[in-house]
């Protein structure tokens, strides 16, 4: 419904009345930001609990109202930190990492942070990484993860989350051939050492303990360790089938649990039926999205995975629903490999049994099997 202009005219007047009331009260003004404080913290964490419903679009919007709201003067930057990195995460969460730069930096530090922000210092270095690696900036990424891992006194919850992400960084490294195996065997002793401190503790339940588990299954299956690797997947499964509610989080620690699962498949009929299985899932838990990177790479899977068994029909239509997907969006790298090593092994399997060659990687002895 369209306002009358004297509507708009008369809130100015009372907002403008309001605020030369506070500026001639000192107690009234800092009831005021107060306030504004209590309704920043409340927001930030609505826009939380909204991300991990998986309703980032919901976040965004809280996030833009209430800051719309503000007079450019009303609180400091400190006050709005919090809100900037929420903001930030979730373009990162929609692939918009030019976006989540952006409004990351929208949060300058102090050069003499109080004691209760350095907390928010922390999540920002953190923030950085997440982005970074969306990014495929593998090796700034790391630096920011080391550099939340190094300081002192860390929440557990905090220690577990960084821990895991690191261990995935180690895991992308490796893939790209640095170090030998330097990184994988540093991921492998920092998450397996994480894991047994919760086993004695009886933590198992905790959210940290499924994230290393994941991380712990990708060493595990690069090492060549298929049976322990399954072994670990097969726990995972159970744990997130028994979450009620799971969050946005664990759904997608669910679907990746369940290409760890196709990838240690011992037989093809197995593997036809567990990479089905991770298509079936993700459009469970994102009905109303378009397919996303991940599932091209499945689809070049189950290609191969019927061209093997003969049913050359269904793997041409695989390739072609490949194609469709990955050729209008870049590599994502939110799952490890998905967007390097495992992609370019599919494909190159794909190339060599077939013939057939994304467009993307160029002309091939035959682009397009139809």
């Amino acid at each position: 419904m369209k306002m009358h202009p004297q509507y708009h005219l008369r809130h100015r007047e009372l907002r403008h009345r309001e605020l030369s009331i506070t500026e001639q009260n000192p107690e009234r003004l800092v009831k005021s930001l107060q306030c504004l404080r209590q309704r920043a913290e409340i927001t930030y964490k609505q826009s939380v609990l909204l991300r991990l419903k998986g309703n980032i679009t919901d976040s965004v919007h809280i996030i833009k109202t209430f800051l719309l709201s503000l007079n450019n003067s009303e609180l400091a930057n400190g006050d709005l930190a919090a809100l900037h990195l929420s903001q930030a995460t979730n373009h990162a969460y929609c692939f918009n990492f030019e976006e989540a730069h952006r409004e990351m930096k929208k949060w300058t530090p102090a050069p003499s942070l109080p004691g209760k922000e350095e907390h928010l210092l922390w999540d920002q270095v953190l923030c950085a990484g997440r982005i970074l690696r969306g990014e495929g900036h593998f090796e700034e990424a790391k630096i920011c993860f080391e550099s939340c891992l190094r300081t002192p006194g860390l929440r557990q919850y905090k220690r577990l989350l960084v821990t895991a992400a690191l261990a995935d960084l180690y895991c992308e490294l490796d893939g790209l051939g640095r170090e030998g195996n330097a990184y994988l065997s540093r991921a492998n002793i920092m998450v397996g050492l994480e894991i047994e401190k919760l086993k004695l503790a009886s933590s198992q339940h905790l959210k940290g303990y499924r994230r290393l588990i994941l991380s712990h299954v990708e060493i595990k299956i690069k090492q060549g360790c298929h049976g322990d690797a399954e072994n670990l997947i097969r726990e995972l499964l159970a744990r997130f089938g028994s979450l009620r509610e799971p969050d946005i989080t664990d759904r997608l620690g669910h679907v990746r649990a369940l290409i760890a699962f196709a990838r240690v498949s011992t037989s093809v009929y197995d593997a036809l039926r567990r990479w089905n299985d991770v298509l079936v899932w993700n459009r469970y838990y994102n009905p109303l999205e378009e397919e996303v990177f991940t599932c091209g790479v499945v689809y070049l899977f189950l290609c191969i995975t019927s061209y093997n068994l003969g049913d050359i029909d269904q793997s041409i239509e695989n390739f072609n629903k490949a194609e469709r997907v990955i050729g209008g969006k870049g590599p994502q790298f939110l799952i490890p490999g998905v967007g390097t090593y495992l992609f370019h092994n599919v494909s190159s399997c794909v190339e060599s049994t077939t013939g057939w060659r994304l467009s993307l990687l160029g002309n091939g002895r035959n682009c397009h099997p139809i």
